[in-house]
């Protein structure tokens, strides 16, 4: 029996190895080297170069994020730069002493030492359901009901300490806050609170806008304070 020359399947192997796929694309010099220098992953899971189209595609994906988080980092700077303004103008007339009525909207996380401030309809919600699963009372932020986070009493408020307290946490502690475009706050506003059955903001808050801007309202709409019209809450905003 003939035994199988190994030597030359190798060879055979070789060859057919190095032979150039004329189906696959080619690569110049400008573009290896940018695919050297680039950090982004421009091979397929086989390891084949992608086409130009497709580096070229990648590199211009890459620029064009790095511009958006210029600009982004541009409007920051100018939010920055008109706070300070708006702080230097009307600083004379706040009072320099902290009372626990300025910080009421403040929420406190002693373990990590974070200080929240909550503006309504802007995610305050599950900042909040955020915060309990930060200081161990709970283990999952979807599985919090809405009424437990508002109404359950398991955050602290900032005015719920003394005045040495309440200094010691705003110089040491981390102070973060979230805010929302106006015009999206307002819609997201009128949805929860008015186009839902809710009895304490309709009470609160429907019956003097329907008091105040409907033309010859029902005695059921002055009396419930429900089903307030979009222009009315326009208008009263």
């Amino acid at each position: 029996m003939q035994r199988p020359n190994f030597e030359k399947i190798k060879q055979k192997d070789t060859t057919v190895a190095q032979e150039p796929d004329i189906g696959s694309p080619q690569i110049t010099k400008r573009q290896r080297k940018l695919l050297k220098t680039s950090h982004l992953n421009l091979h397929s899971k086989g390891g084949v170069p992608l086409p130009s189209s497709a580096v070229s595609s990648s590199i211009k994906s890459s620029s064009t994020q790095q511009e958006n988080l210029e600009k982004l980092q541009s409007v920051i700077e100018t939010r920055k730069h008109l706070m300070k303004e708006m702080c230097a103008k009307y600083k004379g007339s706040i009072s320099k002493t902290i009372t626990p009525d300025h910080v009421k909207q403040i929420f406190v996380e002693d373990r990590n030492k974070l200080l929240y401030c909550s503006v309504p309809k802007s995610g305050c919600s599950n900042w909040k359901r955020t915060l309990m699963v930060l200081s161990g009372q709970a283990s999952n932020a979807e599985n919090i009901q809405h009424d437990m986070v508002h109404y359950g009493g398991h955050i602290k408020t900032l005015n719920m300490f003394n005045q040495k307290e309440i200094m010691h946490r705003l110089e040491t502690y981390t102070k973060f806050m979230f805010v929302r475009e106006p015009l999206e706050r307002i819609v997201s506003a009128y949805r929860d609170k008015f186009e839902n059955p809710n009895e304490y903001y309709h009470n609160l808050f429907g019956k003097p806008i329907i008091s105040k801007y409907r033309v010859m309202p029902s005695e059921e709409a002055l009396k419930t304070g429900a089903r307030v019209w979009k222009c009315e809450c326009w208008h009263w905003t």
